[in-house]
């Protein structure tokens, strides 16, 4: 997870970000996106659609001096995965009628 942000990172190094506010960021590429930091969308939709911030994303926050990692869905972090995985499930049996 991390090296994939961290290549989306090195994808949008040129692109400007003006501040609209402190969680709205414009992210000027071709074409210009807004990002909105606090509700995780960006208006290419692909934040929205992962999970994962978009490169659009990535840019607006490492310039906003925001944490990456805290933008990320809790569902890909490691400590989601290692609960879920946590616990023996049993298969069922029951006889299928047929």
């Amino acid at each position: 997870m991390d090296e994939a942000l961290a290549i989306a990172f090195q994808e949008s190094k040129a692109w400007e970000v003006k501040f609209s506010s402190p969680d709205v960021l414009e992210v000027l590429c071709n074409p210009s996106v807004k990002v909105d930091i606090g509700r995780h969308s960006c208006t290419c939709t692909q934040w929205q659609l992962n999970g994962v911030p978009c490169v659009h994303a990535v840019c607006a926050i490492k310039k906003s001096g925001k944490s990456l990692n805290a933008c990320v869905e809790h569902y890909f972090h490691v400590e989601c995965y290692r609960e879920a995985y946590s616990r023996t499930y049993y298969a069922c049996s029951y006889a299928v009628e047929t």
